[in-house]
């Protein structure tokens, strides 16, 4: 079997067949068109790719592909952020999968751009987050925002080492014959649950308005297989404090943060939930949306906080077993002094604290 794939390029021009030949530029806009021909089936998109970065370095300018559409610099400089990335190495994603968000990840900021909201990145660990996510999903069969350990997604996220604030988005297929995991019906899936998505109207809107939230500034995708199911998970992510950082030590709890320019502090909210309880996947595949809070709330304005100027810091004792989740909330409006008011606030921060917590 023959597969073909178009590489069009700008400056230069190649096939790949046994030889390399060097045509000059005069020539180049007609041979940009010349496909990779005679290529089998099974060779993958990834091994042409670092092929090519092989035989023209850093110099070569080219589209990965005319369909993804995805540049090379966007491609190389996504690679570079996997390889550098550490944490949840047993979720990373191979170039394909990589190249699959990329694709999805330029969807999402059309439909952003559109609504005039700021663009997001791609989050290399949110996405290896999503992929644990997705992963345990489609291989036990359950589709949600819960777990099977009872962990809501600002649980799940914060234990695999996030420190911002995330919005998870999940959907997916379960079908009745095998799923093709091949590149292109795995974006075409992925496409398909994102707009499906995107798509919705009020009064059942959320995954829409998770979509288009104007603080949003980086998303994490991911997507795992069953033998017959497929789970899509977009965790959109608010990171934005600096040299954030939380300590636990037996029952006190001790978080610092730095508020980024142009930005205030608002008010901490601390709430809590009951000690994880393991659920059955009827129980969660029965549960629809999350609260992003727990039961009870504490909330504390801004000047209950310790801050010297954008350095802030707070520490508090742990409620017996409970779950504590810490949100930092900011604003681009300087708090008026006798004046509480959390409206155009948003949440930064998705810590979570509990007796005998480590964190990754």
């Amino acid at each position: 079997l023959i597969k073909r794939r178009n590489f069009p390029c700008e400056g230069s021009a190649f096939t790949v067949f046994n030889t390399l030949y060097s045509l000059s530029s005069v020539f180049s806009k007609y041979i940009c068109e010349v496909s990779f021909k005679f290529i089998h089936k099974k060779l993958s998109l990834a091994f042409l790719l670092f092929a090519v970065s092989l035989i023209f370095g850093n110099s070569t300018y080219c589209q990965i592909n005319e369909e993804y559409n995805i540049s090379n610099e966007i491609w190389k400089w996504y690679k570079i952020k996997n390889e550098e990335e550490k944490r949840l190495e047993e979720f990373k994603d191979a170039d394909e999968h990589l190249l699959a968000k990329l694709v999805l990840l330029e969807l999402i900021n059309k439909h952003r751009k559109k609504h005039h909201k700021q663009p997001v990145e791609l989050d290399i660990h949110a996405c290896r987050s999503a992929n644990k996510t997705a992963q345990n999903a489609a291989r036990n069969n359950y589709m949600g925002h819960w777990d099977m350990q009872g962990r809501k997604p600002y649980h799940r996220y914060a234990i695999d080492g996030g420190q911002a604030h995330v919005s998870e988005n999940a959907s997916g297929v379960f079908s009745t014959d095998q799923l093709d995991q091949g590149l292109d019906h795995m974006i075409s899936m992925m496409k398909d649950n994102h707009m499906l998505m995107y798509k919705e109207r009020p009064p059942s809107d959320g995954h829409r308005k998770n979509i288009l939230d104007e603080h949003h500034n980086f998303v994490g995708l991911g997507m795992g297989y069953g033998e017959k199911t497929f789970c899509y998970y977009e965790e959109f992510v608010n990171n934005y404090l600096i040299n954030s950082d939380i300590q636990i030590s037996k029952q006190n709890v001790e978080i610092s943060f730095t508020v980024p320019k142009n930005h205030y502090l608002t008010a901490i909210s601390i709430s809590y939930d009951s000690p994880f309880k393991t659920m059955s996947r009827i129980a969660v595949n029965a549960k629809r949306s999350y609260l992003d809070e727990g039961k009870s709330t504490v909330f504390l304005w801004d000047d209950d906080v310790n801050c010297e100027g954008k350095n802030c810091q707070y520490s508090f004792k742990l409620k017996d077993n409970k779950v504590a989740y810490i949100k930092v909330l900011i604003s681009k409006k300087k708090p008026k002094e006798h004046v509480k008011d959390s409206r155009g606030s948003f949440p930064v921060s998705g810590w979570i604290a509990y007796k005998g917590l480590e964190l990754d």
